[in-house]
């Protein structure tokens, strides 16, 4: 997932310069459009912010699921611990 992630990251910088670079050459020369005919490039970076979000959302609910089990992990065994103290 870490390598998908990192793929969007760097679709998403490209595609951002992309959009810049044709706004200031659309500023400069006006009459060359480029900015219309980026218009991919533009979708490109629509669906690779997006789908970025939704792995981010997906991780970050791996990692509290993770973090679930272990805190339940160390109370059981908190509790084992102190039966134990108990019985002796």
């Amino acid at each position: 997932m870490n390598k998908i992630r990192g793929i969007l990251l760097h679709v998403c910088v490209v595609c951002s310069l992309v959009c810049v670079i044709a706004k200031i050459l659309d500023w400069y020369n006006p009459y060359m459009d480029f900015t219309g005919h980026i218009w991919g490039i533009q979708m490109a970076l629509y669906l690779s912010a997006i789908l970025l979000g939704v792995t981010r959302k997906y991780v970050s609910s791996k990692l509290e699921m993770k973090q679930k089990v272990r805190i339940s992990n160390v109370g059981r065994n908190y509790a084992h611990r102190n039966m134990r103290q108990s019985i002796r």
